[in-house]
């Protein structure tokens, strides 16, 4: 049988976007996490509308997306209110990496290495001085580690969102 051929983008298209969303919800949804963000079979909150998004498709489907927030003021993306109660007197703009999601076929892949590394390049693209994520996931913290990240929090320090706890890494992009 053929290898599927995996095609990744950043993406423009509301259809598209929807399809992420979608997305989101059907990885997530089963744990019971982040259930209060889920609104009619999808995972959307208030950064998306200004986001870059960039997704994996097989065939036209959606099978992984991430998001990139860009801020020129660390308080006003995805947990900032975290970020800069650790990480103070960091010149902006800032990027923040979220809502990374793998449909379970594809995982091990290499596909999240890919759009992370696209959202790396946007972001430096962008002008962004540092780029930040949190995470629920320990085995994320590696494949930060390998883009440069480095921890800023205790594991499981900081609520990311009703009951789900995560651990928050920051990178220097101007020395990277």
């Amino acid at each position: 049988m053929a290898e599927l051929q995996i095609d990744f983008s950043e993406i423009y298209d509301d259809i598209q976007r929807d399809a992420i969303f979608r997305l989101r919800f059907e990885v997530h949804s089963p744990s019971g996490a982040y259930a209060d963000e889920f609104l009619n079979g999808r995972w959307i909150d208030s950064h998306d509308e200004s986001a870059v998004h960039f997704a994996a498709t097989t065939d036209g489907n959606v099978i992984a997306a991430a998001r990139l927030s860009l801020h020129a003021k660390l308080q006003d993306g995805p947990f900032g209110g975290h970020f800069q109660n650790k990480f103070r007197a960091a010149p902006g703009p800032y990027a923040v990496f979220s809502r990374l999601v793998v449909t379970p076929p594809f995982r091990n892949r290499g596909v999240a290495a890919t759009l992370d590394n696209m959202r790396m390049t946007r972001a430096r693209t962008a002008g962004a001085t540092h780029a930040f994520a949190a995470t629920s996931n320990p085995s994320r913290f590696a494949s930060l580690a390998r883009l440069g990240f480095k921890k800023i929090s205790e594991e499981r320090e900081c609520e990311l969102s009703n009951k789900v706890w995560g651990t928050l890494f920051a990178c220097d992009l101007a020395y990277e």
